[in-house]
């Protein structure tokens, strides 16, 4: 099951490879894309609980299914 976590890092690195780069990470770019993807989303989740209030323990929101 995906949490919302997942969801935001999906989202963070389908707009990552659909933008143009100007410098491309020479070694191993997949490993600097996935990480920048992770930093997004825990950023993502840092708003969000700050917006919400959330514990992390209450329900995630309807649109979040």
């Amino acid at each position: 099951m995906m949490e919302i976590r997942d969801m935001f890092a999906a989202a963070a690195l389908q707009g990552i490879l659909s933008g143009k780069w100007a410098a491309m990470p020479q070694s191993k770019p997949e490993r600097a894309f996935a990480r920048m993807a992770w930093i997004m989303a825990d950023e993502m989740m840092s708003q969000r609980h700050e917006q919400y209030k959330c514990s992390g323990s209450e329900r995630e929101p309807s649109f979040a299914k």
